[in-house]
């Protein structure tokens, strides 16, 4: 039983590998061709509905994404590259919102104690 996202994803990855062969083509969802927007979209629905949480645009699951990663304090450069923007000030300036504490933090990784 998968203890986390990755464990999941990557058991599935396994199994597709075995039930489709390797190829560079294979996609972790859908096998040889990559899930439809539109079946995407009434899954995402239908989980949403039963979840009993508000729906969101699928595009927002990107900024979802990249958010957790911000928050959990992952490197912002390869934040930048995983989006696929063209420099880091497109991400900066889209999410630089979301790193309040950093000069806190900096400060603090200065601070040395003198004995």
């Amino acid at each position: 039983m998968p203890n986390n996202l990755y464990d999941m994803i990557y058991e599935h990855y396994v199994q597709v590998k075995q039930d489709y062969g390797f190829s560079n083509n294979i996609f972790v969802f859908g096998g040889q061709v990559p899930v439809s927007d539109q079946i995407l979209r009434r899954r995402f629905d239908s989980y949403a509905q039963k979840a009993g949480v508000k729906k969101i645009r699928i595009h927002d699951f990107r900024h979802s994404h990249a958010s957790l990663l911000i928050n959990k304090g992952q490197n912002i450069l390869i934040v930048s590259k995983r989006l696929g923007h063209s420099n880091i000030t497109q991400t900066l300036n889209t999410y630089s919102h979301l790193m309040p504490n950093m000069q806190l933090e900096i400060v603090g990784a200065l601070n040395i104690d003198i004995k």
